[in-house]
Parts: structure tokens; sequence; C-alpha cells
């Protein structure tokens, strides 16, 4: 005790405690000293406020960013540009070309299929990527509310993201069960594709 109060007073503390492990005093027959925060304890790792920092902490889990990534790259990015394409990259017809097919394909054979145009290729695979972003977006969601017990549709936000991929899913499976052009319930068909595309966009 008396070593002690000599390396206090003479401002040591800090060093001497520091190079002296709390384990050698018991040998010693000391008691072990009290640490004050001022002599550079550390704080045990995983413990105190910030050990478990991104779940319980400030942080943002890694579930969170995942689905902000994905719902980024599909719904800003994905859709928009498969809209762009479906919008500009389909060459408009002539005037009086639908008539003038609608009065020959009646008297000729059928022909034999043809290729799907380009434009209908990159629209049909850009829009399933972005299902699939989306998909994945809503996993990593819903991990994260699996893990902290959160309840669903409680924002917002939570409220219009359900929106937005009901309107997705909607749209893609439209997409898979496009009628001939010669259907009777393409006009119907289009209308509806159209207007999913549109609100999942809006």
């Amino acid at each position: 005790a008396v070593v002690l109060n000599a390396t206090v007073s003479a401002g040591e503390s800090s060093r001497f405690l520091r190079a002296a492990p709390l384990a050698a005093f018991p040998a010693a027959g000391l008691a072990p000293p009290l640490v004050p925060p001022s002599c550079g304890a550390a704080p045990a790792e995983g413990g105190g406020e910030g050990g478990d920092r991104g779940e319980k902490g400030d942080g943002v889990p890694t579930v969170l960013w995942l689905h902000a990534a994905a719902s980024l790259l599909s719904f800003l990015i994905l859709f928009p540009i498969a809209a762009l394409c479906a919008r500009y990259g389909r060459p408009s017809p002539q005037p009086g070309c639908t008539a003038a097919t609608s009065a020959t394909s009646a008297s000729t054979p059928a022909a034999p299929p043809r290729r799907k145009p380009a434009w209908l290729v990159s629209h049909a695979g850009l829009a399933a990527g972005g299902g699939v972003l989306a998909l994945a977006g809503l996993a990593a969601v819903e991990l994260h509310k699996l893990r902290g017990s959160h309840p669903h549709l409680a924002s917002p936000h939570a409220r219009w993201g359900a929106a937005g991929l009901a309107l997705a899913a909607a749209q893609l499976c439209s997409g898979l069960l496009r009628p001939a052009p010669v259907a009777s319930s393409r006009r119907a068909w289009r209308l509806f594709h159209l207007s999913c595309g549109a609100g999942c966009l809006a």
C-alpha cells in the first residue's frame, strides 16, 4: 500500500497500473487496485454502447443497405430503362400499314415465326432483372423485420413500397400473358400493362 501511495503521489500511477497485470496482485498478497477511468482502462470488446453497433447502435444494419441498393437499382434504373426501350425503341407503324396488313393476312398463308425485335428483348430482359432485384430487396427487408420483430406496413414508406411491388408484379405477369396482336383482348391488355408500369414508376 505504501508503494502504491508513493507512485500515485509521484504521478506515475497510470504507467505502473498499466505495466502490472491485475492477476499479479493476488499472487503477491495484495488487493487489486481500483483503476479510475482516467488511467486509460479500455472497455471490454463487444461491450458498451458501441459493441453491438449495426444492430442496436446508431449504425444501419447490412440487410437494410442491401434492401436500399436492390430497390434503387430496380425501381430507379432497370424499370425506367425498360419503359424507355418500349416507348422509344419500338418502330412506329406507318399510316395505312395496319389496314393493308389486315386485308392481306386473310388471303396469304401464315408466315413462319420471326425473331423477336431487339426492343422487346431489351424491354423484357431489363424488366425481369428489375423484378429479381425487387424480390431481393423484399427478402432483405423481411429478414430485418424478422430479426428485430418489427411490424409490417407500419410506415408510409412500407405501404408505398408494398404498392410498388404489387404493381411491378402485376406488370411482369401481364407481360408473360401478352396476347397476339390480332386478339380482341389486345387493347385491354395493353392498357392494363401500361397502367401498371406507369403506377410502378410513379
